[in-house]
């Protein structure tokens, strides 16, 4: 028996007992999920003789670690797989659980958070809940880690312009924080987040972010009539549901970083 799945009845009691720790939980919910995974490839069948004779006497004595699996499943709402498991895909499986696994969690929270005898304890987070500590949507939209890191990076102002505290504190040597392409004798303009992603005139930014505001106006008319917080805001909230301009506003954003990038080295290269 694989190790992850035969803990799977411990790992299903802990998450019965509806501790509601956020670190606990991921490891839960992988554990849980590997468990079913790995269920689903006895069920389907191996290329391994002898595993799957093993997997036909469990079943035939009714071993109690398939009873555990049957069980979860039924509590979490998922019974049906049971009878039907050979008519899922394993991706297909796992998304199934994983989702359900997550909206029971964030349903226990919200139900703890919001009881009454939790109310003095947890005011201050119920009355955020929905506002300012909830996870922003950027970091489920999109997939790429180095992607998110950057989103992540240029939302913090963290190392990313030239305008950085935290950069200017590092690199001593940084002797302007102002942008190399829009400053001038009688202009001097100062390369900070909002200057780079909506302002910035370097020739390859200024085209990809005319073609982006044109993509994003054709389903949003509003886009144009917003002020550069509200656009900075929409384009690093990622707050669109359209995949195609998710993907346009993630290549721009990474330009971005890029170029402040390369300004930054050329600037420690003096």
């Amino acid at each position: 028996m694989h190790a992850r799945g035969s803990k799977i009845p411990c790992f299903g009691a802990f998450f019965e007992e509806n501790r509601l720790g956020r670190d606990n939980f991921t490891v839960i919910i992988k554990a849980i999920v590997a468990g079913v995974l790995y269920w689903w490839r006895l069920e389907t069948g191996t290329e391994n003789f002898l595993l799957n004779r093993a997997f036909n006497t469990m079943k035939s004595e009714n071993h109690e670690w398939l009873s555990h699996i049957h069980i979860l499943l039924q509590n979490i709402g998922l019974g049906d797989i049971c009878l039907n498991i050979k008519n899922y895909e394993r991706t297909q499986l796992k998304d199934i659980v994983t989702l359900r696994l997550q909206d029971l969690f964030q349903q226990k929270y919200y139900e703890y958070i919001c009881s009454d005898e939790n109310e003095q304890r947890c005011r201050i987070i119920s009355r955020c809940y929905n506002t300012t500590y909830k996870k922003s949507q950027y970091l489920n939209t999109i997939e790429s880690p180095q992607i998110r890191s950057i989103f992540t990076k240029l939302r913090l102002d963290a190392n990313c312009t030239l305008d950085s505290k935290l950069r200017r504190f590092r690199y001593k040597s940084i002797k302007s924080n102002l942008c190399t392409c829009c400053s001038s004798t009688n202009n001097n303009v100062t390369q900070d987040v909002e200057h780079i992603i909506l302002k910035c005139k370097d020739s390859n930014l200024a085209k990809n972010r005319s073609l982006l505001y044109e993509r994003i106006k054709m389903h949003d008319n509003s886009f144009s009539n917003k002020g550069d917080f509200s656009k900075l805001k929409y384009i690093l909230d990622l707050q669109t549901n359209s995949t195609q301009i998710q993907e346009i506003i993630c290549t721009f954003i990474k330009k971005c970083y890029n170029i402040s990038e390369n300004h930054l080295n050329r600037d420690l290269a003096k």
